[in-house]
């Protein structure tokens, strides 16, 4: 079979992200599967030429798509009319016309690629909202990440664009329960939860301390993630005070205007580090933190870094919203900034509780959700799918796979 995954980051970024490992499952099952991160533009080029993202992505802009692994190639599509929060790309027909102004034409790198229409696409991506409409899947999954009018400068017509997808999708998954009801809510019939996993063994074993944390004294509490509009800095500040024998270790991007981070003496923002590195941080830390704003946005949010966090062994502190308190992790929930300090008090630390941990975290391994959503497009195909019904060859007959089915 071939798959198409359309997602956002770049394969290779230093945000590890659900679709990696989605795609690496997909290939380590020996099948076909092609990864599109979000697309270029000439904008970029020229005004976003300092954009990690950005950088990350241009690599994997060729003729044709790159290997990334055995069964897994990557390729970016350059268009035209990119979609933006401004006039005139905010507008439905930008988004409608982006995947059809792409250079070289996606529908034929698709074709080549595909022997002509993939069997299975999944959306990660609004911006891909209507890729199904230019390569005629045989089945169309939407698989939610994140609630996307939560994030700030969203433009309208990715909003517009989901609501769109969803009524054509053979299948929708959610990360959490409240985002399967947001999604139900917006049209989406067949809505399965997934939450995301973790690779545990990834984070045992013994690490050398990287040189970077040498002269950072312990103890260590650490955050790996995006510094943007879900990060608390107003919590950060409070318990940076509060503690001002513990260091507080920052690991990643700062984004979305969020110019600085509390400018403290025992604040340490290192930046992005590759996500090789992270059980090496990890295993050299003693606390982990999700101080997130609680708001629609993370409502609806799965943290991959919980997982990472509990696999690592160490104690967690996170904002307390409902899907992260469903899930009865071994973890201290904060609600201001005052519990979220105390929760740092006193750090649980003892043998005991790092295997509890662990075992949590195996219990949540990448394995068994790949494995839950694999199933679940399986389950959808032994049902006769409206996206293929859509497809049509080149001649204007419908594709075998539906001919066989209708006679």
């Amino acid at each position: 079979m071939h798959w198409i995954l359309a997602g956002t980051h770049s394969l290779d970024s230093v945000l590890r992200v659900s679709n990696y490992y989605v795609a690496r499952g997909l290939a380590a099952r020996r099948e076909k599967t092609l990864y599109l991160p979000a697309p270029v533009s000439p904008y970029h080029y020229l005004l976003r030429r300092s954009d990690e993202r950005f950088r990350e992505r241009r690599p994997y802009h060729d003729d044709k798509p790159v290997v990334f692994e055995d069964y897994l190639q990557q390729y970016t599509p350059m268009t035209m009319l990119p979609v933006l929060n401004r006039f005139p790309f905010n507008r439905r027909w930008s988004l409608e016309r982006s995947l059809s102004w792409t250079f070289p034409s996606l529908q034929r790198v698709v074709s080549e690629w595909a022997g002509w229409s993939p069997d299975v696409l999944v959306v990660s991506n609004p911006q891909y909202a209507c890729l199904d409409q230019l390569v005629h899947p045989r089945r169309l999954i939407y698989r939610c990440v994140d609630d996307i009018s939560g994030f700030q400068d969203i433009p309208r017509s990715l909003i517009d664009g989901e609501r769109r997808l969803l009524e054509r999708c053979d299948l929708v998954t959610a990360p959490g329960e409240r985002q399967a009801e947001v999604l139900r809510e917006r049209g989406a019939k067949d809505v399965r939860v997934i939450p995301h996993g973790v690779e545990v063994e990834r984070f045992q074993g013994e690490f050398d301390e990287p040189d970077d944390l040498l002269t950072i004294p312990r103890p260590r509490i650490v955050y790996v993630g995006s510094i943007n509009e879900r990060f608390n800095r107003e919590w950060l500040r409070h318990a940076a005070r509060e503690y001002p024998h513990y260091s507080f270790v920052m690991i990643g991007p700062v984004e979305f205007g969020n110019s600085s981070l509390p400018e403290l003496p025992n604040v340490f923002p290192i930046g992005p580090r590759s996500p090789e590195t992270i059980p090496a941080y990890l295993r050299h830390c003693d606390a982990a933190i999700i101080p997130f704003r609680l708001s629609q946005l993370v409502q609806a949010t799965c943290p991959i870094k919980l997982y990472e966090y509990l696999a690592a062994g160490l104690h967690v502190v996170a904002t307390r919203w409902k899907d992260l308190e469903d899930r009865d992790a071994p973890i201290d929930l904060a609600e201001d900034a005052e519990s979220f300090a105390a929760a740092l008090d006193h750090l649980k630390n003892t043998p005991k509780e790092r295997i509890r941990r662990t075992e949590f975290a195996r219990s949540c391994s990448w394995e068994r959700s790949n494995e839950a959503f694999f199933q679940a497009v399986s389950d959808v195909d032994q049902q006769q799918s409206p996206t293929a019904l859509r497809a049509f060859s080149k001649s204007g007959r419908r594709p075998s796979h539906i001919e066989r089915k209708t006679q």
